[in-house]
């Protein structure tokens, strides 16, 4: 079991979102009036709400300024982050030709951030979760950021409350001592009946979030993919080698890489695991997992407003005399 948690750091932080996803399962849900079907982290999946993407980066925001956010999108989206770049720094959207994997998405953001900041602290995060109670969320997110200081790369998960099998989990390799452990091995997409023999042992969802030092989580890449690691540090060096023809060029020949199968499954004891309760966390994959969040999310509101209104009247006023 990991020692006491350190004390919090003042290093800055960074964020790195994983956008280029083209979300094909959500696709029947997910269409424009014209019938044109839109990946999910670009579209508002309630009437008149944000977008996956812009709820992420607002989430983001009292952790990591703009200056310090990186985004990795496909050029073939333009039309739906565009808008969203006049607001932020430019420089910081990575653009690829279209989605290679969240590995390589992952990579070429990673080394991004160290040649702007060789001494980062980042966090990785897909762009189109759903997160209930933002505030449990980001308590979770600055603990994790304290163990990444340390040298620890530190994944989240939540207690596994669906038995759904397109999930991933985190098997730690002892009981929780408090909200950390050590990774002990990854189980991808388990049959219902194994998720629920690991749900009562105690492992966790894996919310594919993990924060480290820009160098540990590029350590990460050069124990489980060398080779990559390698050929990327001979493409990306200089001032104008992010710009998206260089990184078309790079991943031309370059096959599919998931930053969670191929990446993290082979490194497990090189990571953390914090367990983050009761932050209502979806990854919104199916059309199943969306309606539970967003009926979660109506029922969340509707409590929220009558806690409002009995704050307002008085508590008090409705005890029996």
């Amino acid at each position: 079991m990991p020692s006491a948690a350190p004390s919090p750091t003042p290093q800055p932080i960074w964020s790195l979102v994983l956008a280029g996803g083209e979300g094909t399962r959500l696709h029947a849900r997910t269409r424009r009036h014209d019938g044109v079907a839109v990946p999910k982290q670009f579209f508002p999946l309630l009437e008149g709400a944000q977008t996956p993407l812009e709820s992420t980066l607002a989430r983001l925001a009292p952790l990591t300024p703009a200056r310090n956010t990186v985004v990795v999108v496909s050029e073939h989206h333009r039309p739906y982050w565009a808008p969203l770049v006049r607001a932020r720094v430019a420089d910081h959207w990575l653009i690829q030709p279209h989605s290679r994997g969240t590995g390589l998405a992952a990579l070429l953001g990673l080394l991004h951030i160290q040649a702007e900041n060789p001494d980062a602290l980042v966090v990785i995060t897909p762009a189109d979760h759903g997160i209930r109670r933002p505030d449990h969320w980001n308590r979770a997110l600055a603990r994790a950021t304290t163990w990444a200081a340390a040298g620890r790369a530190t994944l989240i998960g939540v207690p596994g409350d669906t038995l759904d099998d397109a999930y991933g989990w985190i098997v730690p390799t002892e009981p929780f001592g408090s909200d950390i452990a050590q990774v002990g091995t990854f189980v991808e997409k388990p049959e219902p009946m194994i998720a629920r023999a690991l749900r009562e042992s105690g492992a966790l969802v894996s919310t594919f979030v993990v924060a480290g030092r820009v160098a540990d989580l590029l350590g990460l890449f050069e124990s489980a993919v060398p080779w990559l690691l390698a050929l990327a540090r001979t493409q990306f060096v200089g001032p104008y080698t992010w710009l998206p023809r260089r990184i078309a060029q790079f991943l031309e020949h370059i096959p599919a890489v998931d930053f969670s199968a191929d990446v993290l499954a082979n490194v497990p004891r090189r990571l953390l695991v914090l367990r983050a309760a009761e932050c209502g966390w979806s990854d919104l994959g199916t059309p199943e997992r969306l309606d539970e969040h967003l009926q979660n999310d109506r029922e969340c509101s509707h409590a929220r407003s009558v806690n409002a209104g009995l704050d307002w009247l008085g508590r008090d006023a409705l005890q029996p005399a």
